[in-house]
């Protein structure tokens, strides 16, 4: 981020990934996100992502949380230069799923796509330490929000957090029309 932001917000602590940014406190734990487009059923966990084009953030750590090196050896992992890449590639059916931080895949999931985008599971169970990235010539602004981090009551932080931070599957509907809504309905 050297030269051209100051600051990226709630980004993935990881060394190396920004260059050599100084990152705030952490604020918050993430695990990562599996999302589709909204009319995909055949991916609902990690397991599915087998013979799948995966897309994943060039410099991310993303392509190593599967922490079944069988199963990863069956992913095609496809990296994109950045995020919004990634969601046009989705859209497109040039990747089959995408993996981000459960926060982005939250937002994403929530803005209006069309074809929309649902987060469907996590990836890992090991949770990312979610942080600030600040320019590395701006230390007095890394001190400024950390000061203002730890001012935060925990509880108060995890409230303000949560919203993104958990999987939360959106509510399926069902038209009343549908023939495979039927048959669903059947199997119920």
């Amino acid at each position: 981020i050297t030269g051209k932001i100051d600051l990226l917000p709630i980004v993935a602590v990881r060394n190396g990934m920004y260059g050599n940014s100084l990152y705030s406190s952490p604020v918050a734990q993430s695990l990562w996100g599996i999302m589709t487009r909204e009319d995909r059923l055949d991916i609902n966990n990690v397991a599915d992502l087998a013979g799948k084009r995966v897309g994943i953030q060039s410099g991310s750590a993303s392509g190593g949380i599967i922490g079944n090196p069988l199963l990863a050896q069956k992913i095609t992992f496809v990296q994109a230069p950045d995020t919004m890449t990634l969601v046009r590639w989705l859209q497109q059916g040039k990747v089959d799923a995408v993996v981000k931080n459960m926060m982005t895949a939250n937002y994403l999931s929530a803005q209006s796509f069309t074809p929309d985008i649902k987060t469907v599971a996590v990836a890992g169970e090991e949770p990312l330490m979610m942080a600030f990235a600040i320019r590395p010539d701006l230390p007095e602004l890394k001190a400024i929000i950390d000061k203002v981090i730890e001012s935060i009551p925990p509880e108060e932080l995890d409230n303000l957090i949560s919203e993104w931070s958990t999987f939360k599957p959106k509510p399926t509907s069902f038209d009343e029309d549908s023939l495979n809504n039927e048959w669903l309905m059947l199997a119920l």
